[in-house]
């Protein structure tokens, strides 16, 4: 026997099967086709995954698309992910070639033109079937893996889905998890402390940030209504033949992220839908990833673990994934070891690492007597390639290099009109393609907010009718109270006493005990007259210098005529209707900043103070610090703006500003984290010191 039968043979032996196959093309032995050599696959193996490598321009897509094209005529439905929009060819039928005639004849295998039954998918604004799913179909544990968070932000992820389920909220979006994110350390502070524990802020901030970047891919659009159900993948249509779903991702080749976020969720959902099937003789779906590398290359730890785990338990479900890619070597050797069928075209050695590769990927083939693999790996031609894959009981099948058959399809894209056409015959479009935005969590917060906004205002507004009452009953005027020493000292008796004395002294001449009764009179008018504080800088509830509650803007000149100006707002017939008033002292020093009230007496509304000198009953200035604030007063509350802290006290009109640039670092910049008196710095110093009127 020859070597040419003998290799005949043992391709034979070796590839034949006793159920159903797909016909890959002929075996070659030194670089010419043995015909009638073909080279099957068992539809029973097709779910033990595969892959399809080799460098550019060898020719994986158009095996990708000979295997999608087999699989579709034997009633298999197949997932296409097309990355460079070069597979809606097959929707039309191959015009044909001499070429490929004479391909067809070395092969030993009839050639006959067809289109196939195709369904266009998108996930972004391309034309297609919209891909969608919520928030909640996808998990805790996924969202986390994709997002890459540490332990204690997984938690605090599932605490989140937690709280949409026993609260009954549709987290559908990522603006509903955002919403509830922001809830759980905003206005539901407190619900959260109480029935889940307290949750950091510092960590929603973190994860905020990554839910932005994956919406900054374009994951806005993949999340939400209405959600795609993945049995639409397995359709059949009237001549018996599986759908070929081509998901178009032309212009998501930059945004990994995406393809990973939609990869693993489509993987999920079919895992979770999909009854088991065991050893059955075809599987139910068969799922191709062109650029395979995109997954792997941007993916961490934890995502390649849900990766893996996914391909080793999702073929019990009746599923086959086959990774294209470059080189075997973008695959993690975890997966590469799952795979049972390997398509091999050319690679090419054009560097020490180049070869490195190939050597490498060499020693994943079986051995065989008619190959030197590694030479063979840099001599396949376009349209050639290694293969190997597993026999009806799971054995590797002999390697053989192969002259792969030829497309049945056409081998290019389809033109506008032709996409617009397969679009339009959709039965899956309007089914789809309309944006459901029901009410969901984001809306239901929203509303339980303003709910509470709306009872703070009401609290709010009894507290200040409260407190303007209690301030109509108490007198403008300072208190008349006396200190008890002040009081005897300056008490009639006291001086008629004094007095007594001093009459004695003199009818006695005694200069030193005249001079001493003058000092002591001298130190108790001094003592009086501290006891009645200078108004002129003094804060109250009442009054801002010798501004008082009741002033209006047309009192400002009599006020200040003396010692002070009101700048651009001399003319008494302006006054009235002037917004914002800046108060000079002579000399050239700002004192006061005043904002007037719209209503029609214009009576002062806002006061910041500008000048150094003016203090609170408490002796609080504008150079006090956080420290003096919180030592003297009850703080009410702290509202964090974009740029600073807001600082509110108890019973007192007067508020604080202080600048973010004084607080930590990593509290500076994240507007959704609402401050606490305990983060803020004790050395703080205030930006703003403001006094409200209504």
């Amino acid at each position: 026997m020859s070597t040419k039968e003998e290799f005949y043979a043992h391709i034979e032996k070796g590839y034949t099967t006793k159920g159903d196959f797909i016909t890959m093309g002929a075996a070659m032995l030194d670089g010419v086709t043995v015909t009638g050599a073909h080279v099957k696959v068992p539809l029973k193996t097709l779910n033990r995954h595969g892959l399809i490598a080799g460098a550019t321009g060898t020719g994986k897509t158009k095996t990708l698309q000979v295997i999608a094209e087999n699989l579709s005529d034997k009633g298999i439905p197949v997932l296409l992910m097309d990355l460079k929009g070069d597979l809606s060819g097959i929707a039309q039928p191959s015009p044909g070639h001499p070429k490929i005639d004479e391909r067809h004849e070395k092969i030993g295998l009839p050639f006959e033109p067809k289109s196939f039954p195709v369904e266009i998918l998108s996930l972004s604004e391309q034309d297609g079937v919209k891909l969608r799913a919520t928030v909640s179909e996808f998990g805790p544990v996924l969202l986390s893996r994709i997002l890459d968070l540490s332990e204690v932000q997984e938690g605090i992820v599932a605490v989140i889905f937690k709280y949409c389920d026993d609260n009954k909220l549709p987290l559908l979006d990522l603006k509903d998890f955002k919403k509830v994110l922001q809830y759980a350390t905003g206005t539901g502070k407190k619900e959260f402390a109480k029935e889940y524990g307290r949750i950091s802020t510092s960590s929603t901030g973190t994860i905020l940030r990554k839910i932005i970047e994956l919406e900054q891919q374009g994951a806005d659009l993949f999340f939400g209504e209405k959600s795609f159900d993945v049995e639409d993948l397995t359709r059949i249509d009237e001549n018996g033949r599986g759908y070929i779903n081509i998901v178009r991702l032309t212009d998501i080749q930059d945004r990994p992220k995406l393809f990973s976020t939609f990869m693993l969720s489509l993987l999920a959902e079919i895992y979770s839908t999909f009854p088991e099937q065991g050893d059955s003789d075809r599987p139910e779906l068969v799922f191709f990833i062109d650029e395979a590398h995109l997954i792997f290359k941007e993916a961490s730890d934890a995502l390649l673990d849900q990766i893996e785990s996914i391909v080793k338990l999702i073929r019990s479900k009746g599923i086959g994934l086959y990774f294209v890619t470059q080189n075997p070597t973008d695959v993690p050797n975890a997966v590469l070891a799952q795979l049972g069928l390997k398509v091999q075209h050319a690679l090419r050695a054009f560097t020490a690492r180049d070869r490195k590769a190939i050597k490498l990927t060499a020693e994943n083939y079986p051995l065989s007597p008619y190959y030197d693999t590694k030479e063979v790996l840099t001599s396949l031609g376009i349209g050639e390639a290694l293969i190997t894959a597993l026999d009806e009981k799971g054995r590797p099948t002999p390697l053989a290099a192969t002259m792969l058959r030829a497309p049945m399809s056409r081998m290019d894209v389809l033109t506008d009109s032709e996409l617009v056409s397969v679009i339009k015959n959709s039965k899956l479009v309007n089914k789809y393609n309309d944006i459901i935005d029901r009410e969901s969590a984001y809306e239901i917060l929203n509303e339980k907010i303003e709910r509470a906004e709306r009872e703070a205002e009401k609290e709010t507004e009894r507290e200040e009718q409260s407190r303007r009452t209690s301030s109509r009953r108490t007198t403008t005027r300072r208190s008349t109270r006396i200190n008890p020493v002040i009081k005897v000292l300056t008490s009639a008796t006291f001086i008629r006493g004094v007095l007594g004395v001093l009459k004695k002294v003199i009818r006695k001449k005694n200069m030193k005990n005249i001079q001493f009764i003058w000092v002591l009179l001298l130190a108790l008018t001094l003592i009086q007259c501290k006891e009645d504080k200078d108004p002129t800088f003094l804060i109250t509830n009442s009054q801002v210098g010798k501004l008082m509650r009741n002033s209006t803007i047309t009192d400002l000149e009599r006020l200040f005529a003396s010692d002070s100006i009101v700048r651009d707002t001399l003319q008494p017939t302006l006054l009235p209707n002037s917004k914002t008033i800046r108060i000079y002292e002579k000399g050239g020093q700002q004192l006061l900043k005043l904002t007037a009230n719209s209503d029609s007496i214009s009576k002062i509304g806002i006061i910041q103070v500008l000048d150094p000198r003016f203090r609170t009953e408490e002796g609080i200035g504008l150079q006090s610090t956080f420290k003096d604030i919180k030592d003297r007063y009850a703080i009410k509350k702290i509202v964090t703006s974009l740029n600073n802290v807001i600082i509110f006290i108890e019973n007192s009109d007067v508020y604080f500003t202080i600048d973010k640039k004084e607080l930590p670092a990593s509290l500076r910049y994240d507007t959704s984290i609402d401050i606490e008196e305990v983060q803020i710095p004790d050395d703080s110093k205030i930006k703003y010191m403001m006094v409200g009127w209504d």
